[in-house]
């Protein structure tokens, strides 16, 4: 009996220890978002910058994907290859994008 209540206080101890990590890190993801806030309330051009940062990283990978279509078709062509395989293949790079923006 009294080895299961030493497993239930160490079952207790790390549960508090995940709960004070998952609240260290709460806190400062909510630090981080005071300053982004706090930086953009004193500074119009900081939200500007950020805005045209995120809007260009969309845009490229936009072109990306567009390029990624060009060239699979040019290729499809030239290789004499099936639409159903090249379409197989446009699936599997799109779950691969998918999975590096992750």
């Amino acid at each position: 009996m009294h080895l299961g209540n030493v497993s239930r206080s160490r079952n207790a101890q790390s549960e508090d220890r995940r709960e004070t990590r998952i609240n260290l890190v709460l806190f400062l993801v909510l630090i981080a978002e005071f300053s982004i806030a706090l930086c953009a309330w004193l500074s119009p051009d900081f939200l500007r910058r950020i805005a045209a940062h995120l809007l260009t990283r969309a845009d490229v990978i936009e072109v990306s994907r567009k390029e990624a279509k060009r060239r699979m078709q040019f290729w499809s062509k030239e290789l004499h290859i099936q639409t159903s395989a090249t379409e197989q293949a446009r699936d599997t790079i799109a779950s691969v994008h998918a999975i590096a923006r992750r």
